[in-house]
């Protein structure tokens, strides 16, 4: 049992032996692998030139059995039948209840095609993440995110909602609006001009969106208090 399951947003997953956590693994993957290979014509085409077949993994060790797929075999796959998603799918179409696609920065983008199982999954791995970054229930998220069909940070929003954080959106048009208040560490002063570029590039590259930038003295910036107060529980607790 954990000391204090409130630092962890499963509990019984998060707190389990490595050697059971491999073996919880192996049997999931193995489903999936199962399920691939079953209904998606072109992963059984991958396994099957492979001479890979699902029950040939019987250890944790066997899956890096595994054919890699490279982005390029996502985009010609996607020349086939059903449009626009070729025969990658492992669901029938009908399934589908959300169309997202990468960004397309560096060619072609893939489509994704989710079923609300998936986003459901896609939404509980984000509540991890956040759950372990401090947020709960009494916080409020801001996510300037464009809202369009980039992949991006749906799933971030659905696991804030998850748990229980009062989601702000902002849409892009409104985004010139938002300034970003930032600190640099006086060690890192010298490198001002430099960490600043890298920022803008960052936000321009992950979110598409613009931003007022200001440089204020280190610790001048005020504090979310409650939330500094929580993340030195956590680490007091060993979380």
């Amino acid at each position: 049992m954990a000391k204090d399951q409130g630092i962890y947003w499963n509990p019984i997953l998060e707190t389990l032996p490595q050697e059971k956590i491999q073996a919880l693994q192996l049997k999931k993957f193995r489903r999936i692998l199962e399920w691939a290979y079953t209904n998606s014509p072109f992963y059984h085409r991958l396994y099957q030139d492979a001479g890979l077949e699902p029950g040939d993994i019987k250890r944790f060790e066997d899956i890096q059995k595994i054919p890699k797929i490279e982005k390029d075999m996502m985009r010609e796959v996607q020349q086939r039948k059903p449009f626009p998603y070729g025969d990658m799918m492992t669901v029938p179409p009908e399934q589908v209840t959300a169309f997202r696609q990468t960004s397309g920065t560096t060619g072609t983008p893939v489509y994704q095609a989710c079923t609300w199982q998936d986003w459901e999954w896609w939404a509980e791995t984000w509540g991890y993440i956040l759950y372990a970054q401090g947020y709960r229930d009494t916080d409020r998220v801001f996510i300037p995110f464009g809202y369009n069909i980039f992949v991006a940070f749906w799933a971030g929003h659905y696991a804030a909602e998850k748990l229980g954080c009062e989601v702000v959106v902002n849409k892009r048009g409104d985004i010139d609006n938002i300034l970003l208040k930032i600190e640099i560490l006086p060690r890192k002063e010298g490198e001002q001009e430099y960490i600043l570029f890298r920022l803008k590039d960052q936000l321009r590259v992950k979110t598409n969106l613009g931003y007022q930038i200001e440089v204020h003295p280190f610790g001048s910036v005020p504090r979310y208090e409650v939330k500094a107060k929580r993340f030195k529980d956590l680490r007091k607790t060993g979380g």
